[in-house]
């Protein structure tokens, strides 16, 4: 017997483990639970992915590419339009005009001037015209001559209604068939109800067959142009449409709606074929063009309709691809739940 009343730690018993030992195969109910609760998500994946499917196809056809293509051609052409005016406004300022109507030689050095820095490059022949309709000078009369008449009403009606700028259409016909714009800008001292006019000539419809949308380039098949209310073809992707009239290229519905004042996107039958349309009506242009001009895209409707059922079966897709990753992931905890 041991002479002290303490017992060596050495000979001491090792305590047990606080608390209850918990079963590591017990886990599995959890586990397995937790893998029927994704078993369960798999139909409810599915019917989200089929909603969004026709959610995106639905924002298609009633957004389809057409409308917003043609917006985005309606603003391109609307800022060149703008800046070509405001350039020869800018040059028409500079005319040398007091009391009395400024030399020939005066318009032509300052015409001259804006040529040269770059400000006119767009225009292909001036004239200037007094108050009295007078002519004061031209410049490269081969190009502006025929039309000078044209250019005197103009500058009539400025003078007469006090507005500040105008276009005029010129339908030109011959081998290949163009649109000529008369661009009309007050000269100065317009305060004092005097001064004249400054009227430059550009080739619309080749000034803009750059900005005229190439439809399939831009994923919205078919066609665009440039229109005016009267149906006049300004500008198109189409050439062979150029200088047209709509009313005689099978489309006088269309043309009904665009001389109502009505743009957004629409279905058409031409020839018995569906066509859908996107337009928009180029909003800075009104006052300064006798009538309102429209950018227009069409396309075959069956187009569109193969697009949309593209859309589906690109949503099916992922479907049958990630319904089945999703369920061979969750066989895998399963298998582990149960070898565990």
């Amino acid at each position: 017997m041991s002479d002290t009343v303490f017992t060596p730690i050495e000979e001491s018993e090792s305590p047990g483990p606080k608390g209850r030992q918990t079963n590591p195969r017990e886990g599995w109910k959890w586990y397995l639970g937790f893998v029927l609760v994704l078993i369960a998500g798999i139909p409810v994946l599915v019917l989200l992915v089929f909603y969004y499917r026709e959610v995106e196809v639905t924002y298609y056809m009633t957004r389809n590419p057409l409308e917003p293509s043609s917006l985005h051609m309606a603003r391109t052409a609307e800022g060149v339009l703008i800046g070509n005016m405001r350039a020869l406004l800018a040059t028409a300022e500079e005319l040398p005009w007091g009391d009395s109507p400024p030399s020939p030689k005066a318009v032509r050095d300052t015409i001259g001037k804006s040529i040269q820095e770059g400000q006119l490059q767009s225009f292909a022949g001036w004239a200037v015209i007094d108050k009295d309709e007078h002519l004061l000078a031209t410049m490269d009369t081969r190009d502006i001559g025929p039309y000078l008449d044209q250019a005197r009403l103009m500058a009539r009606d400025l003078l007469q209604t006090g507005g500040h700028a105008a276009f005029r259409t010129i339908p030109v016909p011959g081998r290949s068939f163009l649109v000529f714009l008369l661009v009309a800008v007050r000269t100065g001292r317009r305060a004092l109800g005097t001064g004249g006019v400054l009227v430059g000539l550009m080739n619309l419809s080749s000034q803009m067959d750059r900005y005229m949308l190439v439809p399939k380039a831009s994923s919205s098949p078919g066609l665009s142009y440039l229109l005016s209310s009267s149906g006049l073809v300004l500008a198109s992707s189409d050439h062979s449409m150029v200088g047209k009239n709509l009313a005689d290229l099978a489309r006088g519905s269309v043309l009904d709606r665009f001389r109502a004042g009505k743009t957004g996107s629409f279905v058409r039958s031409i020839d018995e074929k569906p066509l859908l349309f996107g337009s928009t009506l180029l909003a800075d242009l009104e006052g300064v063009t006798l009538e309102n001009w429209f950018s227009v895209l069409e396309a075959p409707k069956d187009v569109i309709d193969a697009q949309a059922d593209r859309i589906r079966l690109n949503m099916d897709l992922i479907v049958f691809l990630l319904v089945p990753a999703f369920m061979g992931f969750v066989l895998y905890l399963l298998y582990r739940s149960l070898m565990t």
